[in-house]
């Protein structure tokens, strides 16, 4: 056998040394080439794998009641894993599979400390531990069942209540529907709003907590909108007079109908009355003068509501009679514009007029407002008629009187009858009267060309001329 230089076998060594140390800074590689060449076909060598470790947060929260489920997180490691307890211990009702679930429910409340473990596959297992804190909330519940009841138009608010969890929690309605108008916050549980409509509204509302693994809870309500409250809307009411037929409403909003009526102070005036269905005050008042008193209206609500409101009636003292006071009416000439005025006393203004027998001669009207009868006659002749009066009280009273008046054939036409004129002196008292004939007296009188001589005047109601004339010439 032969045997090698002790050189060769010292650099041999070397390259061993060179090669392992190689190894070391890369983690893998191949034994040819690295003294002696022992081999061309050498396996390559695996870097180490991440240490083993435990992802899972070491605060975990449940709540009492409701089922739990979390599975265990690891890092590193060669899988699949195994996980156990190795100190302490869960809450009864929860456990710990190999496959590291922690799952079931459990009742105890409070905070529960222990260790969990976990073990990986490698050739030569490794092992990583984390101390766990649980806390366990009390069970998640709803406090009551009931609402405040809300009324149509008018803000709501009303916060929903429960116990045990774990906080923040998380609203919702899972079936039905708030009332129109409402919501319910998510983050708050504050069902707030405006209802718009009466009426009853059933819904089942359900709270979320924050636990690790998130309990739930649900709860039936049921939220009554009652309509707005009932309001006397009638905030005056007509007088009345003795003697006369009154009827008045009074008029109310909101609540439930039909509404019932009563006075609940004083006393309406002497002959009227309430009616308890319809709020109508009628009757014919007795005697004069104001009376105060309070209307209340009911609703018919499961639980009634009321309102009340004060009102006053006055009652006038009955007026005179009503009469047609007038006894004549002028004459008429045909085709001279005629104007005449029809008057009434007593009763209520204002007055209403009409013709309820014969006519007017033709050409004239009568005003219904104002009882003038005008116009321009076309006919000659006498007109007997009977003119109608009513006034406006609650029950009208009427008036009648039977009248007449000639319309004259029309006149023969206005003329001048004066040719000439006297003549003055200057200084010497004038009086001359220019005459004429024809027409409608009584004449008006003016002059349209020319002047009068210096000092002279004309009457415009008599056509006399006169004066002093204060010079000399011929006036046209």
């Amino acid at each position: 056998m032969s045997r090698r230089p002790l050189k060769d076998t010292f650099r041999q060594a070397d390259v061993l040394s060179t090669c392992i140390v190689i190894f070391a800074l890369a983690g893998i590689a191949l034994l040819s080439g690295c003294g002696g060449g022992t081999s061309a076909n050498a396996a390559p060598v695996r870097a180490a794998d991440p240490a083993l470790a435990i992802s899972t947060s070491s605060q975990l929260t449940a709540t009492a009641g409701s089922p739990y489920s979390i599975t265990l997180q690891a890092t590193g490691g060669v899988a699949p894993y195994t996980w156990s307890i190795t100190a302490g211990a869960l809450p009864a009702g929860l456990t710990l599979t190999a496959a590291g679930v922690v799952s079931g429910t459990t009742s105890q409340t409070g905070t529960f400390t222990f260790t969990v473990s976990v073990k990986d596959s490698a050739t030569t297992p490794a092992t990583a531990s984390l101390p766990v804190s649980l806390s366990v909330a009390p069970a998640l519940s709803f406090q009551g069942s009931a609402l405040p009841g809300a009324t149509a138009g008018s803000a709501y608010s009303a916060t929903l209540q429960v116990n045990g969890g774990v906080t923040p929690y998380s609203w919702s309605i899972t079936v039905g529907a708030l009332p129109a108008g409402l919501t319910l916050n998510a983050s708050t549980g504050v069902i707030s709003g405006t209802p718009t409509v009466s009426g009853s509204a059933t819904f089942t509302v359900q709270v979320r907590d924050s636990a690790t693994f998130p309990a739930t809870a649900t709860q039936q309500y049921t939220l009554t909108v009652n309509p707005t409250p009932p309001a006397i809307s009638t905030t005056s009411l007509a007088s009345a007079t003795v003697g006369s037929a009154y009827s008045a409403t009074v008029q109310a909003t909101g609540g439930v109908t039909p509404y019932s009526w009563s006075i609940t102070v004083g006393t309406l005036p002497a002959g009227l009355t309430l009616n308890a269905s319809s709020g109508v005050i009628s009757g014919t008042p007795t005697a004069s003068g104001t009376a105060t008193f309070t209307v209340q209206v009911r609703d018919s609500a499961a639980t009634p509501a009321t309102a009340t409101k004060q009102l006053s009636i006055t009652v006038a003292a009955a007026p005179p009679a009503l009469a047609i006071s007038t006894t004549t009416l002028p004459d008429g000439a045909v085709n001279a514009a005629y104007s005449a005025t029809v008057q009434a006393t007593g009763g209520v203004t204002s007055y209403s007029w009409s013709i309820t027998v014969g006519t007017l001669p033709a050409g004239l009207t009568l005003n219904a407002s104002t009882g003038v009868i005008s116009g321009t006659p076309t006919a000659s002749g006498t007109a007997t008629f009977t003119v109608q009066v009513r006034d406006s009280a609650a029950t009208p009273a009427t008036a009648t009187k039977q009248l007449s008046f000639t319309v004259a054939a029309a006149p023969p036409a206005l003329a001048i009858s004066t040719t000439t004129l006297p003549d003055g002196t200057v200084n010497a008292a004038y009086s001359a009267t220019v005459q004429a004939t024809g027409g409608v007296t009584s004449y008006s009188w003016s002059i349209t060309v020319g002047t009068l001589p210096a000092g002279l005047t004309l009457n415009a109601s008599t056509g006399v001329i006169s004066g002093t004339p204060t010079a000399s010439g011929t006036a046209t």
